[in-house]
């Protein structure tokens, strides 16, 4: 089973699919997709569903800096091998200073 779409990401998938939503009386359709409340604003004041939405977005920022750090991991020795062979007239130290 896929993740549980937020309340605003089941409006998008709505929307793209062709049809439209109301929310507190506004008619949302593809043309002011991007003025649909955002996920904070949908759950205020409904403790529960911002007890969930906290719960998503903290798994979704684990699963960027998990992303991130592979990224970087994989990114780390290119720059070693770029540090190490730049020894020219113009190298620096490690605070950006000029070497003399």
């Amino acid at each position: 089973m896929g993740k549980k779409l937020t309340e605003r990401e089941e409006m998008i998938a709505i929307i793209r699919g062709g049809n439209s939503v109301i929310h507190n009386g506004t008619h949302y359709g593809k043309s002011n997709i991007d003025e649909l409340p955002s996920d904070a604003e949908l759950a205020s004041g409904d403790s529960s569903k911002e007890a969930e939405l906290a719960a998503h977005l903290q798994a979704q920022l684990e699963e960027t800096q998990a992303q991130l750090a592979t990224l970087q991991k994989k990114s780390a020795p290119a720059a070693s091998s770029e540090k190490a062979s730049d020894k020219g007239d113009g190298s620096t130290d490690k605070k950006g200073a000029d070497k003399k």
